[in-house]
């Protein structure tokens, strides 16, 4: 996990958060999650090529919707279907 990046984003309270992590293990996916928790003031957040699924999207959804400043989320190749979309839309309706 991008543990710098991370930490950088929740102490400086930075806008923006690149991750470049693979996650293959849930464990580091959900204690991302929960430490997205803090960040606050993010804004932009890629988290491109992490590989994350429908499933993944719907853990990502919910922490989404405690954000209410993030406005550009970037999700290039990764493994998201309909149903993934479906929850982060649903998440972003209500970060708006």
């Amino acid at each position: 996990m991008d543990v710098t990046n991370i930490k950088n984003c929740i102490l400086r309270k930075e806008s923006s958060l690149k991750i470049s992590t693979k996650w293959e293990d849930q464990e580091s996916f959900y204690l991302f999650l929960k430490l997205l928790k803090f960040m606050t003031q993010l804004q932009r957040l890629d988290i491109s090529d992490c590989k994350i699924d429908d499933r993944m999207c719907q853990n990502l959804s919910e922490a989404l919707k405690s954000n209410s400043t993030l406005t550009n989320l970037i999700l290039y190749n990764n493994k998201i279907g309909i149903v993934g979309c479906k929850y982060l839309l649903e998440a972003l309706k209500l970060n708006s």
